[in-house]
């Protein structure tokens, strides 16, 4: 550490990433600058603004109750069906 702080953050990214060809990919673009000048000083920051999920039921709920109901059902005759066997 003495001799390359930076060392210490890139093995640490490097281990995060999944052992595969990206990991070398984003290994030779990782930039790791020690002191606050670095050569993006002058690009003012853009605020990103997470958009909203779409986020869609899988089914609808009178859907979800029948087939509940027809699941309860498959399992009573299923038991009276063992039961009457006996």
């Amino acid at each position: 550490m003495r001799k390359d702080p930076t060392e210490v953050i890139r093995k640490a990214v490097l281990r995060m990433l999944p052992r595969n060809r990206l990991r070398d990919d984003r290994a030779r673009k990782l930039r790791i600058f020690v002191d606050d000048q670095h050569p993006f000083a002058d690009k003012p920051l853009q605020k990103f603004i997470m958009p909203p999920r779409k986020v869609r039921e899988m089914r609808p709920r009178e859907r979800r109750a029948a087939e509940r109901a027809r699941k309860k059902a498959a399992k009573q005759t299923a038991t009276e069906a063992s039961g009457s066997t006996i």
